[in-house]
């Protein structure tokens, strides 16, 4: 995982930079725009059950790209991070129950092209293991902005569809945002195999 240098902004949120130097904003090249979770929402550990509130455990969301070529959705988990860059990092805040920052974009450089897609990756811890989870969402209309542009741009998650979520879940029945075990089997894959599995069981049937 790769962590590009940006400036870091909060607004009724507290920021947390991982490892990135905070340089001063050049207004003369680049864009700032606004990103964030729903406010006072129902968000769901692995388990459905669990809050991130009740929890008690830090949740980070980061805002990146992965490196062109690479879908994530066609690798296993365990190698999204050798091809992930991240853009920025935010702490998600329990009292108002949801992430909220702003993000300064200096230059269009691969992996965040103008028009590109912008992706956002919830965790409590990255490293993949039994005891992590994730969420990683690429949200309907969230594109990388022209850093030439003066028009102001604002994101939020309350948008995305639940198809946008590639592992865990967003917008659903009751709830904003749920992460899932980050060492579990995605759920298409799961269906795949129950399907399978089933077939082989009417197979066996029918030669009996």
């Amino acid at each position: 995982m790769i962590e590009k240098t940006v400036s870091l902004f909060a607004a009724a949120a507290f920021i947390l930079p991982l490892g990135a130097q905070n340089l001063p904003f050049d207004e003369r090249r680049g864009i700032q725009f606004g990103w964030a979770s729903e406010a006072f929402a129902t968000n769901l550990r692995a388990d459905g059950m669990l809050t991130f509130e009740e929890a008690e455990e830090e949740i980070r969301f980061q805002l990146g790209a992965f490196r062109e070529g690479f879908n994530p959705a066609e690798y296993d988990p365990s190698e999204w991070q050798d091809h992930w860059i991240v853009l920025q990092t935010a702490v998600y805040d329990p009292f108002d129950q949801q992430v909220i920052a702003t993000a300064t974009l200096t230059d269009n450089e691969e992996p965040f092209l103008a028009g590109g897609q912008i992706w956002v990756w919830a965790f409590n811890s990255i490293e993949y293991a039994e005891d992590s989870e994730w969420l990683l969402v690429a949200p309907t209309g969230w594109h990388w902005p022209d850093v030439s542009s003066v028009l102001p741009v604002t994101y939020s998650l309350a948008d995305a569809l639940p198809d946008d979520a590639v592992f865990g879940a967003i917008n659903g029945p009751g709830f904003h945002l749920r992460l899932q075990q980050a060492t579990a089997i995605p759920e298409p894959a799961l269906v795949m195999l129950s399907s399978i599995g089933f077939l082989m069981l009417l197979r066996r049937r029918r030669c009996v």
